[in-house]
């Protein structure tokens, strides 16, 4: 039952929520998949720009260059790119996406993921996504790689498909340091036994919902590329800067 406070305000107000990070009072934004955000919160809301690593896609200090971890490793996916940086409010979003069950986030961020999308740069014939271990997605209820790429095929027309699997648990990756994420992920992954016939010769856009130094999209991209994929491209929807590794 409404408060007669309530209605006044729905009348005189109509485009005042709460915001989707801190509750304040905000108002829907076109621009960020029309999601309401208060003036607090959204001011820390940024897309990744254009100043990124050539490979990884991840905002770096210097244009046409590399990031450090792209500069070591001979990373194995082609190219990547994403929407925001991993900071301020996108940050809590994914944070409450991942551990918070909120699930509706990767409505919002699958709609941003496929406005910023360059086809021609990274032309995918299959979308997949990051597999979780199949203990740790029983327990979480859901893989938020998936909800993501699930929305965002759908934008385009297409599905996303199941063509990788978790075949090595792991410890989580935001536990471990640059270095070791690469040796903890390494033959982790690989993909499905059904779907082995239907990589080859495929270009193929794995989607995640962060990259900080691409070791996992690289362990996806080894795993495709070795069941015969012509070329692996990345999406996410947050990158961490290189400055805040």
């Amino acid at each position: 039952m409404f408060l007669i406070s309530d209605i006044i305000k729905r009348v005189f107000f109509p485009d005042d929520y709460g915001c989707i990070v801190c509750g304040r009072r905000g108002l829907h934004r076109k621009e960020h998949g029309n999601a309401v955000f208060c003036d607090k919160c959204f001011a820390t809301v940024k897309r990744v720009g254009d100043v990124v690593c050539t490979k990884c896609g991840r905002r770096i200090g210097s244009e046409d260059s590399l990031c450090e971890s792209c500069a070591k490793h001979d990373m194995r996916f082609d190219l990547a790119a994403s929407v925001y940086c991993y900071e301020g409010a996108a940050r809590t979003l994914v944070h409450r996406l991942k551990y918070s069950g909120a699930q509706w986030v990767a409505d919002i961020g699958a709609k941003q993921m496929a406005e910023a999308y360059d086809e021609e740069a990274m032309p995918a014939d299959v979308i997949t996504f990051v597999p979780m271990y199949p203990k740790k997605e029983r327990q979480r209820g859901y893989n938020q790689a998936r909800l993501l790429a699930e929305g965002f095929a759908k934008r385009l027309g297409k599905e996303a498909v199941p063509q990788l699997e978790r075949i090595r648990n792991t410890t989580p990756q935001s536990e471990l340091d640059k270095d070791e994420r690469m040796e903890n992920i390494e033959n982790a992954i690989g993909v499905a036994e059904n779907m082995k016939e239907s990589v080859e010769g495929k270009r193929v856009l794995v989607v995640d919902d962060i990259l900080t130094t691409g070791s996992s999209l690289d362990e996806c991209a080894r795993a495709l590329k070795e069941q015969g994929a012509a070329a692996v491209y990345g999406l996410c929807l947050c990158s961490v800067s290189e400055k805040y590794e």
